[in-house]
């Protein structure tokens, strides 16, 4: 048997087991490592934490080839269009194996309202070991809650309105 062709799939597996057996959370340390980070757009403008006070900020790590990550995205959309005033979402590359032209690519077969930024040196800096793994912050600025993997479109949905109802 050509046991070759079941090597991406494995090494995808491996990739995602983390995400699914194990819990992260942010130590203040990380947390301020978060708050400081200048993200890139992919089109090289910067912006920040801070440039997004007083919304609820999903910080989502993801990546083009995340079957996961890519799912939440139609909620998150609905609900940056429903609370575009109170909810931000920062869709974050850790450049894992994504590189600009992969991004690129997404982005003009895709229409998210999403901020696109890179946060490769961030990643590493939080010592990820799986996507999606998502920092939410409240609109004061403080660590609301990390949150590892996906439940879904509509579970994602359910999940972040209650948080957006609950803070606005």
């Amino acid at each position: 048997m050509n046991y070759i062709k079941f090597i991406p799939s494995i090494l995808l597996l491996l990739i995602l087991t983390p995400s699914i057996t194990s819990a992260q959370t942010l130590s203040g340390e990380q947390f301020a490592a978060v708050q400081a980070f200048e993200f890139e757009y992919w089109t090289g403008e910067k912006t920040t934490i801070d440039d997004h006070k007083g919304k609820l900020i999903l910080l989502d790590f993801w990546e083009t080839w995340c079957v996961p990550c890519i799912a939440s995205f139609p909620a998150y959309q609905r609900l940056t269009e429903e609370y575009p005033e109170q909810f931000v979402v920062l869709a974050a590359t850790p450049e894992m194996m994504d590189d600009k032209a992969r991004v690129d690519r997404f982005l003009s077969q895709n229409e998210y309202d999403f901020q696109f930024v890179r946060a490769g040196s961030l990643a590493r800096d939080l010592r990820l070991t799986g996507i999606p793994f998502k920092v939410v912050i409240a609109p004061d600025g403080s660590l609301l809650m990390t949150d590892r993997g996906s439940g879904g479109e509509q579970r994602e949905y359910q999940k972040f309105k209650k948080l957006l109802e609950d803070h606005f």
